[in-house]
This record gives structure tokens, sequence and C-alpha cells, in this order.
């Protein structure tokens, strides 16, 4: 059996025995922290044999990005000179309908439409969004010492698994 057929087996024992776990007692609280800790452990070893075959491939994968940007951006930056152009040329000609443009297959002219925030101060409320990561940041911090109007914090207790020795 290779590993990773090792690995599947073992972790497919170990899902199935969770799924079937309650605890009632001392003995079976002790079972299921060896449980927890056979799982930590398997996840680690699966780690160790997975992550060097991540790793090379994500190098492949940069790799090839810088490869192909090195041919696309060239492309890209001689597009947007002639679309820039040819909107030039085109404002030149000073049509009253996009209708009236040149045509040639393939092109069209399209209106875009883009913004620039000139004062926060007066945005509706529907177009701002909280800042989740700087309030879990805040709370993971103070605890319950700290109020933020329209937040509720709470409190939760989590096993912490370190692997198992």
């Amino acid at each position: 059996m290779n590993q990773e057929t090792e690995i599947e087996t073992v972790a497919t024992e170990l899902v199935q025995k969770s799924t079937i776990l309650a605890i009632a007692n001392r003995k079976e609280y002790d079972y299921a922290a060896g449980l927890l800790l056979n799982i930590k452990n398997l996840q680690h070893r699966i780690s160790k044999t997975f992550d060097p075959i991540i790793k090379k491939a994500h190098e492949t994968h940069k790799e090839s990005l810088l490869q192909k940007n090195s041919l696309v951006k060239p492309l890209q930056e001689a597009e947007a000179f002639i679309k820039k152009t040819m909107l030039g040329y085109l404002s030149t000609l000073q049509l009253e309908v996009k209708d009236d443009a040149p045509k040639v297959d393939g092109i069209s002219i399209r209106s875009a439409y883009s913004f620039e925030i000139v004062d926060e101060s007066k945005l509706p409320r529907e177009y701002l969004k909280p800042d989740e990561i700087k309030i879990r940041r805040v709370v993971t911090a103070m605890g319950n010492n700290i109020v933020i109007p329209g937040v509720k914090i709470f409190e939760s207790d989590t096993l912490a698994v370190s692997k198992g020795g």
C-alpha cells in the first residue's frame, strides 16, 4: 500500500470513528481526546506529504505566469494605446451619434462609466461596508472589555489541539 492510499484509509477510519462518537463519561472523553490527537497527527502527516508537491506546483505556476505576462503585457499596452488613439481620432470627428463612427468588423464603441468618491461623509449607508477584519482584531484582543455600537460580542470555548506525542 502506497503512502497516499494508507493516509486515505486511516483518514476514512478516523472520520468514521468520529461520526459515531458520544461522550458520557471520562473514559469516552479520553477516547475522544486520543481520536482528536490522531486526527491532528494525520493532518500534519498529510501536510508533510502534500506541501512539497503543492510548493513545487506553486513555483511552476508562478514561473508560468511570469513567462505568460512577459508576452501578454506588451500586447495589452499596445492594445490600450491603439484604443486610445482610435478614440482620439473619433473625437476629432465630433460625431453626433456613435452609430456614425466608421464601422470595422469586431470593433465597437461602448459607453463605460466610472466614479470617484469626492466626499465619503455624504455616502448613503447602503454603500458603506463594516471593516470586519478590524472588528475581529479588536474583539480578539480586547474580548468583553470593548463596546462597539452595533456589534454583539460573545465568548465561546474552543479546544486547542497540538500534534500529539
